[in-house]
């Protein structure tokens, strides 16, 4: 017997789905919205899809004060920037825990390499990368890579123990998966404008 998978109710749309689609916004003590993502907060909680367009009417409608029973503070930009926040944290936290197992390439010559070997399962570039971008892109190209953008150089040699880096190659498949998960999101958040109405 297949066990269901538990759905959520988006308390912006009032549409359904799968825990994993949605984001779980909690009340924090002095009222505010808590984004908690990933779900870690006891309490209650009410489920929104990641987008800008559910959080907007969530906050806009009362949806969330109504959902905890009590008034909430908050507006759907700082909530969409605390989420945007978090997830590239957790972007840097997957990247940080590939160092730690050995599952990605760092830098130019290592990502050249794990593409070449066909070790490579996915290359990402710091938002600033310069340098060798093109001649990289490329190779990624012709090996059928997904390519992806991270945080600044800064922030993603800081993730990997580094004063800066601007160029990854994953090459664990899962990992891939995750952080093109992660990614995925956080691209949607930032295409989506908040509706201007109620």
């Amino acid at each position: 017997m297949r066990q269901k998978t538990p759905e959520r109710t988006c308390v912006g749309c009032r549409g359904e789905g799968v825990r994993a689609e949605l984001v779980r916004l909690a009340r924090g003590p002095d009222g505010a919205v808590v984004v908690d993502y990933p779900p870690r907060l006891g309490g209650r909680g009410a489920w929104v899809h990641a987008s800008a367009v559910c959080i907007g009417k969530a906050v806009r409608k009362g949806a969330l004060s109504r959902s905890f029973g009590e008034e909430t503070r908050g507006d759907a930009a700082t909530v969409l920037n605390a989420l945007r926040s978090r997830i590239e944290d957790r972007v840097l936290g997957i990247i940080s825990s590939g160092r730690g197992a050995r599952r990605l390439a760092a830098g130019t010559e290592a990502v050249r390499e794990a593409i070449a070997s066909g070790e490579a399962r996915l290359v990402g570039f710091a938002l600033d990368a310069r340098g060798d971008r093109a001649s990289i892109d490329l190779a990624a190209v012709r090996a059928s890579l997904p390519r992806v953008d991270l945080p600044v150089k800064e922030r993603l040699g800081r993730a990997l123990g580094r004063p800066e880096v601007g160029v990854v190659a994953v090459t664990d498949a899962r990992l891939a998966a995750a952080l093109a998960r992660e990614l995925s999101i956080l691209s949607t958040l930032s295409a989506d404008p908040i509706e201007a109405n109620p």
